[in-house]
């Protein structure tokens, strides 16, 4: 097994390592679930917690949810998401922020892989993140190897389209981007482009271009794989296409799409063109972004509340449905009582006319994403329309009582839904005392400990100041303490060598008789001795 070199992360250091980690990018619905699924096949690891196949993609994602979580979490963090039209922007900004992630990041590659000599990670969000996620690998002593699906941006763009998630124009601009952006952050790395035709119709050219590329960590295809990747891979995946031609013909089309995807393509065939046109098309796109960004970010705020809205204006329908089968009935009525009832279906229609109006305003709010409430105004007005006809129409509905029951029951369904609306209005008004209920309790609580933190605070640098004092007069004590002990032993140096001196001299030598006799004078005398 071959054996690569990673850097060591932060220090430039080298370091050895037989494990790689084949990372596969490119725009979502550009092949990147067929290529890895098929490294996976070959002998790839990939981790647990597999998204499960959708209608969009029956043969499965092969994505593992924990990535395309923390993929999604961090380029929220900056504003940006998976069909970023100026997607080029994520990376760097990721990168700035990514001591907040990357412990997240490195835990996910360790006990997601493990040891095994090829880890496979796919998540087409990954190609606005290259250089966090290459920190990650790397970091865990895996050399990535970047294995980038190219496929034709109009292909990709229907195929978004068919999922309702954005619009050709919107679609073709995030590919470029996505693109632009993943070329531009796996420069001078370990990685090859991969067109999505080669590997429906060449399957095995591809693997080995893959094997190669990654030092072959992966193992040679036996007959038995082989087989299980040519049921996987099959030209009926494919639902679009769509020529270079078809692009340079769509003038309403940024002419940046076109620019990346003959350079994608030449790369594809294992020789890389300069990337000088590539660069011009960023530095295009960057002046878009910063014309245009702002916008693009207003939009998207206003986008946020339409959620909320669109329940609003499905329960307002709601309403409307119920009283249009309530106008329904009525007419009903007023056809079979013939010409007594005339009046009441003109006033029926009239009704109709007005519920429709209705539904038309409402769908006119949720495209503007407004305020429902002149909506509601409005049905309330014709409610009390209603009213009124029925009021003029009284005597005729005396005089007819099969009629009368059946407009009394009418009125008492209307009061149902009334009652209805009226339980549901008090029980948002209840829920929304308890959101400030509990705001209130949450804020009162976070004073609280602000204030128990900033007391312990306190008490902490208090008790800090005191220890530093204290160990300050220790210190003084036993600089002290050094020096008289330097200088008693300078003074009992200097004794000895006086008393050197003195038993060196002649005088010692002639007194000694002496001292043996004022010796014996200081000894005090035995028990079996008497006094001298």
């Amino acid at each position: 097994m071959a054996t690569a070199k990673t850097r060591a992360t932060g220090t430039g250091r080298t370091a050895t390592t037989s494990r790689t980690a084949l990372v596969v990018a490119g725009m979502h619905r550009s092949g990147t679930s067929a290529m890895a699924r098929m490294l996976s096949l070959a002998g790839g690891a990939l981790p647990g917690n597999i998204i499960q196949p959708g209608p969009d993609n029956p043969t499965g994602f092969w994505e593992p949810a924990d990535m395309v979580g923390l993929n999604d979490r961090v380029l929220a963090s900056v504003g940006s998401r998976w069909d970023d039209v100026f997607g080029h922007r994520a990376g760097p900004a990721a990168w700035e922020r990514r001591a907040e992630f990357m412990g997240e990041a490195r835990a996910f590659v360790a006990d997601g892989y493990g040891d095994a000599p090829a880890a496979v990670l796919k998540d087409p969000r990954t190609s606005l993140l290259i250089r966090f996620w290459d920190e990650a690998l790397r970091a865990e002593s895996r050399r990535p190897v970047y294995v980038i699906m190219v496929r034709h941006p109009l292909e990709v763009a229907a195929s978004i389209v068919a999922r309702g998630d954005a619009s050709e124009a919107t679609a073709v601009m995030a590919w470029t981007a996505c693109m632009l952006s993943v070329e531009r952050d796996t420069r001078g790395l370990d990685r090859l482009f991969v067109d999505y035709d080669d590997v429906l119709t060449d399957w095995r050219r591809v693997l080995q271009r893959v094997r190669a590329a990654s030092g072959e960590t992966t193992p040679g295809p036996t007959a038995e794989v082989a087989a299980e990747i040519d049921a996987f891979l099959s030209p009926d995946q494919r639902h679009h296409r769509a020529g270079e031609a078809d692009l340079a013909a769509r003038g309403d089309l940024w002419s940046g799409a076109l620019t990346t995807l003959s350079w994608m393509r030449a790369a594809a065939t294992g020789v890389e063109p300069d990337a000088t046109q590539l660069d011009d098309a960023l530095v295009e796109l960057e002046r878009l972004a910063r014309l245009t960004g702002p916008a693009l970010r207003d939009l998207r705020a206003e986008a946020a509340a339409f959620p909320g809205l669109k329940a609003q204006i499905a329960d307002l329908t709601k309403e409307n449905a119920a009283l249009r089968d309530l106008a329904n009935q009525f007419h009903a009525e007023a056809d079979h009582n013939g010409r007594h009832w005339e009046a009441s279906r003109e006033m029926v229609a009239h009704l109709s006319g007005e519920l429709a109006s209705a539904r038309d305003e409402a769908e006119r709010f949720r495209a503007e994403a407004a305020a429902i409430l002149p909506v509601r105004r409005e049905v309330g007005l014709a409610e009390a329309r209603v009213l009124r006809q029925l009021a003029q129409n009284r005597e005729l509905i005396q005089a007819l009582e099969t009629e009368r029951r059946l407009l009394a029951n009418a009125r008492a369904e209307r009061a149902a839904v009334q009652d209805r609306l009226d339980r549901l209005e008090a029980a948002n008004a209840a829920h929304e005392q308890t959101l400030r209920d509990a705001l209130a309790e949450v804020t009162e609580r976070e004073t609280r400990l602000r204030e128990a933190l900033e007391a312990t605070l306190s008490e902490r640098e208090t008790e800090l100041a005191n220890r530093e004092r204290a160990l300050a007069d220790a210190a003084a004590r036993e600089t002290a303490q050094v020096s008289r002990i330097a200088d008693l032993d300078a003074d009992r140096a200097s004794l000895e060598r006086r008393i050197s001196v003195l038993k060196a001299s002649p005088s010692w030598k002639v007194t000694r008789p002496l001292r043996v006799v004022a010796k014996r004078l200081r000894r005090p005398p035995g028990p079996d001795k008497g006094q001298p």
